[in-house]
């Protein structure tokens, strides 16, 4: 993943003209595309009633971890290029 993401970003070889900001989101999408399949095939959907009865507290964390996790990702790709 990263070196794909180095050999489209890099300037010494032929970049992908994609901003970071694009190719974050690409990454991101396709990395959610991995986790829904994952959780259909493991069958995690059925936890997800459960998520009803989250608490306003439990909302803003996962909430926050999902804004870490974007720029995490933003970072990595940041330093790559």
């Amino acid at each position: 993943d990263r070196l794909l993401q180095r050999l489209m970003l890099a300037k010494d070889q032929h970049p992908v003209d994609i901003s970071k900001a694009g190719v974050t989101l690409l990454n991101n999408f396709f990395g959610l595309v991995t986790v829904l399949f994952c959780a259909h095939i493991t069958h995690e959907w059925e936890t997800l009633p459960q998520l009803s009865n989250l608490q306003g507290l439990s909302v803003i964390w996962i909430f926050a971890s999902c804004i870490v996790g974007v720029g995490i990702s933003f970072t990595g790709i940041w330093c790559q290029s």
